[in-house]
């Protein structure tokens, strides 16, 4: 009987230290920020766009709706050729590097001259005031004017 009520003690003792590791981790992936609803130019993926420093802005959406008071710190914008390049987090026409900014609307790009009717396509993360980043958010894209 002792044996069989100290396994059982450490079945449950060792599903107690399960559950608490699992939540801390769900939690540091939950709390975040997603950047969402990204534009140029103040339009969803458009075409035609003639100005050689168009201005990119996101909102930021909670992965968790319950949490409050996540801000940005810091964002990172990645602008590539290729929809291809882009999902190998290559960004061969702009890589912004950290920018520690809150700054999320009218951001200029400032990446290689761009050709006319080039597509391009970008993403951007963010980092929220403790230091963590998000993942990618979806990407996008924009065509220059012919």
């Amino acid at each position: 009987m002792r044996v069989s009520l100290a396994f059982y003690s450490v079945v449950v003792f060792l599903g107690f230290v399960t559950l608490i590791a699992n939540s801390g981790l769900q939690a540091e992936t939950t709390q975040g920020l997603i950047p969402t609803r990204l534009r140029c130019d103040y339009r969803v993926a458009p075409l035609g766009i003639d100005s050689p420093n168009p201005r990119l802005d996101w909102i930021l959406s909670p992965s968790d709706p319950s949490v409050r008071g996540v801000t940005q710190s810091a964002y990172q914008i990645l602008v590539a050729s290729s929809s291809d390049l882009l999902a190998k987090d290559q960004g061969d026409l702009w890589d912004s590097g950290k920018v520690p900014s809150d700054q999320m609307n009218q951001i200029a790009y400032a990446g290689k001259a761009l050709a006319s009717a080039q597509e391009v396509w970008w993403k951007v993360r963010v980092w929220d005031q403790e230091g963590k980043p998000s993942a990618w958010s979806e990407p996008t894209q924009w065509t220059m004017a012919s």
